[in-house]
């Protein structure tokens, strides 16, 4: 078990804990031994399963104790950080069950936190975590089968007017490279296919966050294939290379402003580099 440390003590004792470096086994965390250990496989280990810092084990410990027993209609959500495409999802006959928040997830938020300078760090922490929960059951995303508001001939068409898509993982840690065709996005092409280009940008909506859940589960999959350690980034690739005057449409710009808000605010921690490439100016 490369994550095999000393047992966690409760939560109400933890944060102390970790405040005198106790360590705790949390999942996805390797210990330091390994961690420091010369290896020759194929990638390195994630930058983000390395072992936490004093502060970031004692707001680990702190945001799961302050989100503990939260049901899915109690949860936070906060509409001003990311667009909402459905009606809060509260009187679903899943609403009053507990949320399961994994060790995954509250690692993410308590990595982002930590880099941040926000003045309750373990309250902002605890409506990021909500809202990363919230977001997916509203949309039907963390259900084994997605149960978006688009079709499967719609997630066609959007990615023939707006290819996106994983192209291989980099070295040298395995991240996945998502390579970002938004340049190719123009006005004729979107009414062609969806009728106006507003109702196409509403659909592009909701095929990134179909390409969003996709690309998280994948680095899920790899995360299973590294022994399990906490695998969270990808690198992005913005391709420029069909720049139009098309992209200045106001509409296109909002979309694109709202995609990138909303995917800081529901995956914070997954971005370890981004590139724009056939950049013509």
């Amino acid at each position: 078990d490369i994550s095999e440390q000393a047992p966690a003590k409760a939560d109400s004792e933890a944060p102390d804990a970790a405040a005198r470096n106790v360590p705790a086994k949390i999942e996805g965390i390797v210990s330091m031994e390994y961690w420091s250990t010369p290896r020759d496989d194929t990638w390195q280990l994630p930058v983000e399963c390395r072992p936490l810092t004093g502060e970031q084990a004692s707001l680990y410990f702190q945001i799961r104790a302050a989100v503990a027993g939260r049901t899915y209609a109690e949860l936070e959500r906060d509409e001003s950080r990311a667009v909402w495409l459905r009606p809060p999802n509260k009187h679903a006959p899943r609403a009053d069950e507990k949320v399961d928040f994994t060790d995954r997830e509250i690692l993410r938020v308590a990595q982002s936190i930590s880099a941040c300078k926000a003045a309750d760090p373990v309250l902002t922490g605890a409506r990021w975590l909500q809202q990363h929960y919230a977001l997916r059951f509203d949309h039907g995303m963390d259900l084994p089968q997605m149960k978006l508001d688009i079709t499967a001939e719609e997630i066609q068409s959007c990615k023939q007017i707006y290819p996106k898509a994983i192209y291989g993982l980099a070295k040298p840690y395995g991240y996945p490279i998502m390579w970002d065709m938004v340049s190719t996005l123009r006005l004729k092409a979107m009414t062609t296919h969806f009728g106006s280009p507003e109702a196409a940008l509403e659909r592009i909506l909701w095929y990134d966050l179909h390409i969003m859940e996709l690309c998280d589960r994948y680095r899920k999959r790899l995360s299973k294939e590294r022994g399990d350690v906490l695998f969270l980034k990808s690198i992005w690739i913005v391709d420029l290379g069909d720049w139009s005057t098309d992209l200045l449409h106001r509409g296109i710009l909002r979309t694109c402003q709202q995609i990138i808000v909303r995917s800081g605010s529901v995956w914070p921690e997954s971005l370890w580099r981004i590139y724009l490439v056939n950049v013509p100016w």
